[in-house]
């Protein structure tokens, strides 16, 4: 389905063009209103995940296989992204300021960061926007257990509706808990804690139902009134982009390009999409921090972000996913 190839490098690029634009100065604020949008491509990634995720949990044989495929898909490349944040910001630029709770580098290897406060946010708890990673590995792990429950598209439906209001209460009582504790930018760190996030993980576990069930029109009917009551409502614009990525994802779910130069070029981009976004944030500021600015500094962020997500991709990502799988072969 080229629909998701498509969705994902849409995703990717909106969180990679605001991330590249905020080391530009002096830019319109009718156009930094617009590129203020793209870190909502998160919510893209997100739906997709819930969709393909339930998906992989059909088909997998077991819960090992499902697990191992997760594992080769996101762990490697993430560990090798926090291995250059360990060596760039804490060794060569001794840039890492303390942890309060001493737990440095350990919140992150263990997806801790969005759980545990801080009184460092852009240290300890999102370093290069890695506030998401946390949430999807939190949602993998429940992923199986979720499934046996939310057995149909009802059921889907009723989770997907009910995550509204809950994860809304979540985070306004995370914001007060966080607080108390002292930490930095407490109401942040409940939106990224990996329950907010369920809201839009639920809108894609609630499209692939309806696609099974050919209950697509119903989900249609409900995500359209739900994208309605969303609007101009600034609290929730993650669960807004969410369900318009999963409309536009039903729309075109069954429709495939022709031109097959075409398909294998997006599918060849796709492929990137994930590799892109992790790596694209440490590579903008090191250029940055190197003093690099204008139109070389453009140039550079977008070349070099490239070629990092190809490496990471051939010789990270790629390379573990085989070893792990002739592992599992043995």
């Amino acid at each position: 389905m080229i629909i998701f190839d498509i969705l994902r490098i849409c995703a990717a690029l909106m969180v990679f063009t605001i991330h590249l634009f905020i080391f530009v100065p002096g830019l319109p604020r009718s156009l930094c209103d617009i590129l203020s949008n793209g870190g909502y491509g998160v919510s893209v990634f997100f739906v997709i995940s819930g969709f393909l995720i339930f998906e992989s949990l059909s088909r997998s044989k077991s819960l090992k296989e499902y697990y191992k495929k997760r594992v080769a898909r996101i762990i490697p490349s993430y560990y090798a992204i926090l291995l250059v944040g360990i060596f760039v910001w804490d060794i060569w630029l001794n840039k890492m300021p303390q942890d309060t709770l001493s737990l440095g580098w350990v919140r992150y290897f263990l997806c801790l960061n969005t759980w545990v406060w801080s009184v460092e946010y852009d240290a300890w708890n999102n370093l290069w926007g890695l506030w998401t990673i946390s949430c999807f590995m939190f949602f993998y792990l429940i992923a199986p257990f979720l499934k046996k429950w939310i057995s149909n598209y009802n059921r889907s439906a009723v989770f997907m509706v009910a995550m509204i209001p809950i994860t809304f209460a979540f985070s306004k009582v995370a914001g007060i808990f966080y607080a108390e504790m002292g930490a930095s930018m407490p109401d942040m760190i409940a939106v990224d804690n990996p329950i907010y996030s369920l809201n839009t993980f639920a809108m894609g576990i609630c499209a692939w139902y309806a696609w099974k069930e050919s209950k697509v029109k119903d989900f249609l009917r409900i995500a359209g009134v739900m994208l309605v009551g969303f609007m101009g409502l600034n609290m929730y614009n993650r669960m807004l982009w969410g369900v318009l990525a999963a409309l536009i994802m039903m729309l075109f779910l069954d429709v495939e390009i022709k031109n097959q130069k075409i398909t294998k070029a997006i599918k060849l981009v796709g492929r990137y999409s994930f590799c892109l976004y992790l790596v694209h944030l440490p590579v903008i500021e090191i250029i940055d921090y190197c003093g690099i600015g204008g139109a070389k500094y453009l140039v550079l962020a977008i070349i070099c972000s490239v070629v990092a997500a190809v490496f990471l991709y051939h010789c990270v990502e790629k390379p573990c996913a085989n070893l792990l799988r002739r592992i599992g072969e043995k």
